[in-house]
């Protein structure tokens, strides 16, 4: 995603806005499934301010909610939480109530995300929090 020593501007959909915007990309991409960085690495995350991108391999590869959730838990709330790789709109309400915070995504597809993140009224799956939480 990023050449060491090189900073690019890019677009991602926004989950909190659903609006398209620029964000500096993070320093830090992990491959759904691959070992998170260690506590000690999240911190120098954090206190840079620099975020995290976990690219899914597969969209039918849950590893990466996974990972999405702890990332959200260990990261302060300014560092973007970043879903990337195949990702599919009808994944929008749960990569958002994961923790992600946003999405590489096509600028024209921009209107189906919305569309499937407006289109959830009942959630099934219970998340952190809940009592039903496993």
């Amino acid at each position: 995603m990023l050449a060491k020593g090189i900073i690019e501007i890019m677009q991602v959909f926004e989950f909190a806005t659903t609006e398209m915007v620029e964000i500096i990309p993070p320093l830090r991409v992990v491959t759904a499934g691959d070992e998170l960085p260690s506590p000690v690495e999240l911190a120098s995350l954090a206190a840079d301010q620099m975020g995290i991108s976990v690219e899914f391999l597969k969209f039918s590869d849950g590893r990466g909610f996974s990972q999405g959730r702890h990332l959200r838990a260990a990261l302060p709330a300014q560092c973007p939480v970043v879903a990337g790789g195949q990702i599919i709109p009808d994944q929008a309400d749960y990569l958002y109530r994961a923790g992600f915070t946003h999405a590489v995504i096509a600028a024209a597809d921009i209107g189906q995300w919305r569309r499937s993140l407006a289109a959830v009224a009942t959630r099934f799956q219970h998340m952190d929090g809940s009592p039903r939480t496993r």
